[in-house]
């Protein structure tokens, strides 16, 4: 890279988040200077550039080179454990591994940083995956990975970088988003998932959080009675005097404990609806 390019790199990066919404920075050229930066030993100014460009990923106007978003946080993260700031160095390791799970870090940060690196992804890798599907009629990309809109995308904990577009669009939108040990989420995108008369995209609030509201409270109600029958059939079993009833009294009563139950946690997760970042989305996340 020039001199000339560098300085207007530096100045670039150097400036508000808004400067270049308009114009936004090359991730190719912007990890290439932060490589640099780490490779001269200037780390104040090699943070500063990475912290910029992950800022910057969400405007980005093509779909994101995976490899290339994987060596931003890995850079990100060697800079931190150098600087020993042990917070920075997990959360940035997170990322990467989150991106690419199966990652090595570069052995040029040396065999401590490497080794700080596997610890991170042990820790990722041993919490279970999540389930993200986007819904619409957008063309979409998961860490620069293209996906399809309905079909379940399993993804480790962690932060994501979420683009998408509709067809009579030139420039892409960008959105990260956190996924949770076990969460399971639904995203509508685009003007072709309407709700309530509106697009998906342009309404506060989540979409279809009415319909989940009254599904769960119907689920609920229904666990209610499923049990409410389970305790009646309880008592039967225990006034019953004839052995030969047993069995199939103790079955019946267990089938319609069991049943309820699983009702009762289907509507609770419904009802308790949760939002992405401020974004809409459903989630169904069942813990045990």
């Amino acid at each position: 890279m020039s001199c000339l390019r560098r300085v207007a790199l530096l100045a670039a990066l150097s400036a508000p988040s808004g400067a270049w919404a308009d114009d936004c920075l090359d991730l190719v050229e912007a990890v290439g200077a932060i490589r640099a930066a780490v490779e001269e030993v200037r780390l104040d100014e090699a943070r500063m550039m990475a912290e910029q460009t992950v800022d910057a990923l969400t405007c980005q106007e093509n779909p994101v080179n995976p490899l290339l978003l994987t060596n931003l946080f890995q850079l990100n993260g060697a800079i931190a454990y150098f600087q020993g700031d042990p917070g920075e160095t997990e959360a940035a390791f997170r990322r990467a591994v989150a991106v690419a799970p199966l990652s090595n870090l570069d052995g040029r940060f040396g065999e401590e940083a490497a080794l700080a690196y596997r610890d991170v992804q042990r820790n990722v890798l041993a919490e279970a995956v999540g389930s993200f599907t986007v819904l619409g009629q957008v063309e979409v990309w998961i860490d620069g990975r293209a996906v399809e809109p309905g079909n379940p995308v399993e993804l480790p904990v962690g932060y994501h970088l979420l683009q998408w577009r509709e067809d009579d669009e030139l420039g892409l939108h960008g959105q990260i988003l956190r996924m949770a040990s076990a969460e399971a989420r639904v995203l509508p995108l685009g003007s072709s998932v309407v709700v309530d008369g509106q697009p998906a995209h342009e309404r506060s609030g989540a979409p279809l959080t009415q319909a989940a509201r009254v599904g769960g409270g119907l689920l609920v109600v229904g666990s209610a009675v499923v049990l409410a029958l389970g305790a009646v059939s309880s008592r039967d079993f225990d006034e019953a005097d004839d052995p030969s009833e047993l069995d199939s009294l103790r079955s019946r009563n267990h089938a319609l404990v069991l049943t309820g139950a699983g009702l009762g946690v289907a509507g609770v997760g419904l009802v308790g609806i949760s939002f992405l970042d401020g974004g809409p989305g459903l989630t169904l996340g069942l813990r045990f």
